[in-house]
């Protein structure tokens, strides 16, 4: 699986059999969903052929399997994809959730402003994934010192790293 920025606010996941975006805008041929997060829910469009998703629900695509749930403003979705399971939201939504997840492999974070991002060491996943405007400030206020920075990133159950990660995508 690969997960790269494709805008702004905006990430693609490509597994096997799909690709899923996130707060996709622009060109999305080839996109098998968009999952709208955060404050972008007001901008979501349907797009012909492609599953929007941009509420609570349990939804699959082309073998993936995306489950929405609501947390006090905002929704938060976990997405089971070539047999890992993401965690992705908005900083917002959580850090509101945080004590409710459960072990996952990946989070992915939009961090489209700055906040507190201390509760991600006590998250129980192993590669942390931090995208946005914020993104470098969320990090800083995580303090973990190591971080890196890349354009994409591969990842596969059994190249998963032992401890927690943190990769800002830019």
């Amino acid at each position: 699986m690969e997960i790269s920025e494709f805008s702004p606010k905006g990430i693609k996941i490509k597994g096997k059999n799909a690709v899923i975006g996130i707060n996709l805008s622009g060109k999305t041929d080839n996109f098998s969903a968009n999952i709208i997060s955060g404050e972008n829910t007001k901008e979501g469009s349907l797009t012909e052929g492609m599953l929007t998703i941009s509420g609570p629900g349990e939804y699959e695509v082309s073998g993936v399997k995306i489950t929405g749930t609501r947390d006090k403003k905002e929704v938060y979705y976990k997405i089971l994809i070539d047999g890992l399971e993401i965690v992705m939201g908005s900083l917002n939504s959580l850090s509101d959730s945080h004590q409710k997840l459960t072990s996952h492999d990946i989070t992915l974070i939009l961090a489209d402003d700055s906040g507190d991002g201390s509760f991600i060491s006590s998250l129980e996943t192993r590669q942390v994934i931090i995208y946005g405007e914020a993104a470098g400030d969320v990090v800083k206020s995580t303090g973990k010192e190591e971080y890196e920075k890349l354009s994409k990133i591969q990842l596969t159950r059994d190249k998963l790293p032992g401890e927690m990660k943190i990769v800002i995508l830019q």
